[in-house]
């Protein structure tokens, strides 16, 4: 992946990490991937990785979530769901339009 991202091809993303072992336990996280030196398009050293626990970003969610049936979600540049939370816990299934107004279902 080091490599990969370099590369220029997972810059300014969010990507979902699945299973990230911090030495004592084992989370989901989310990480954002930025390039160094910062704001360059062109040739790129190395880059900045942030990592956020998709848990803490689920508690702000949750924040929100005060009426039965309420959801929210983060969807990566490809429409790929990358976090997601919801009022009763159930799954989220994305909802979305595509460029003429119609509604689609992931």
């Amino acid at each position: 992946m080091a490599k990969e991202t370099i590369a220029g091809e997972r810059m300014n993303r969010y990507l979902p990490l699945a299973g990230v072992n911090d030495g004592r336990t084992t989370e989901d996280y989310v990480a954002y991937v930025s390039p160094l030196p910062a704001g360059t398009n062109m040739r790129t050293d190395g880059a900045v990785v942030i990592l956020i626990k998709e848990s803490a970003i689920a508690r702000m969610f949750h924040r929100l979530l005060s009426e039965e049936g309420a959801f929210a979600y983060i969807l990566n540049e490809k429409a790929e769901m990358i976090v997601s939370a919801s009022a009763g816990g159930e799954r989220i299934v994305p909802v979305g339009f595509d460029a003429r107004g119609i509604r689609w279902s992931a």
